[in-house]
């Protein structure tokens, strides 16, 4: 009785149990790239959610198990194969019937084996409002990123011999304290979720997921082309692309063409523009806190 009185104010307050016609939409479209034993995880999965949250405008849509809020006791065949912390699983475009000047996108995302979230690169409320059954809907494009029933998605193996990293990135080995280093995506895979991605990420970034599929330099996680985390802010949705934990993180705008680069404080909801080398950027936060390896006593 307590625990219904609880999850009842919950959804007055900062949700629903219920799906809206675009969020199903984008499931649906989502669902039908997904072979028969995805489709009953994820059908598992929805019918264990109880609880729907929406932020940022309704631009990020949270599922949630209140009666088992860190999903202990769901069973183990309730969870995709793919335990990424995070990964974009599927793009989908869409947008209401009729209207072809109003597309929407909406990322899928998996955190652990279940589907956590999605991810709208622009308020959707008002855009269906008057959208009442999925033939309102019009689906455009939906890019598959990685299949759910592959267990390790696009993780690679860890690069051992640096012998023949070049460039900034070998130096990085003699000034900073570098380790964890991913051999790289073969060319044809990076070039496919480039293509996915609806923004455009610095050249020096590009030139280090040429060598290493992510890597940890000092404080910093490095994310490779697998493992580009999205965030969304009422302002703006991003892509990060280096994060500290203790700090916050450097990331690139959706839908933007500039491949400008953004630090994005954990304290401050505004986000700065740091240019657009990715070397530098990540130089400048590794200078302020903490001293290159030959500075060092």
């Amino acid at each position: 009785m307590i625990f219904e009185t609880l999850s009842s104010l919950f959804y007055r307050i900062f949700g629903s149990a219920k799906l809206r016609i675009y969020e199903t939409a984008c499931l649906e479209a989502w669902k039908r790239t997904l072979s028969s034993g995805a489709i009953e995880i994820l059908n598992k999965q929805l019918d264990s959610y109880n609880f729907v949250q929406r932020l940022s405008h309704d631009k990020l849509v949270g599922f949630h198990d209140l009666k088992d809020p860190s999903y202990e006791r769901w069973p183990k065949n309730a969870f995709f194969p793919l335990r990424a912390e995070e990964a974009i699983v599927a793009a989908i475009r869409f947008r209401p019937t009729g209207e072809p000047r109003a597309a929407l996108r909406g990322n899928i995302i998996l955190a652990k084996g279940r589907l956590s979230s999605i991810e709208f690169d622009r308020p959707p409320k008002m855009l269906f409002a008057r959208s009442r059954a999925l033939s309102d809907i019009e689906v455009t494009n939906v890019q598959v990123v990685f299949d759910p029933m592959i267990a390790n998605g696009g993780a690679t193996e860890p690069l051992l011999d640096t012998s023949k990293l070049v460039g900034w990135l070998r130096d990085w080995l003699h000034r900073w304290r570098v380790e964890n280093l991913r051999k790289a995506l073969p060319t044809k895979r990076r070039e496919q979720i480039l293509r996915q991605l609806d923004t455009t990420l610095p050249p020096d970034y590009l030139e280090l997921i040429s060598q290493t599929e992510g890597l940890k330099v000092e404080t910093y996680v490095i994310y490779g082309l697998s493992q580009i985390r999205p965030i969304v802010r009422p302002d703006a949705n991003f892509y990060l692309l280096a994060e500290a934990d203790e700090s916050g993180a450097i990331g690139v705008k959706q839908d933007e063409k500039m491949g400008e680069l953004y630090y994005l404080d954990r304290e401050d909801e505004r986000p700065q523009s740091v240019g657009r080398s990715f070397r530098a950027a990540l130089e400048q936060r590794l200078k302020t806190g903490r001293r290159p390896k030959d500075q060092q006593t």
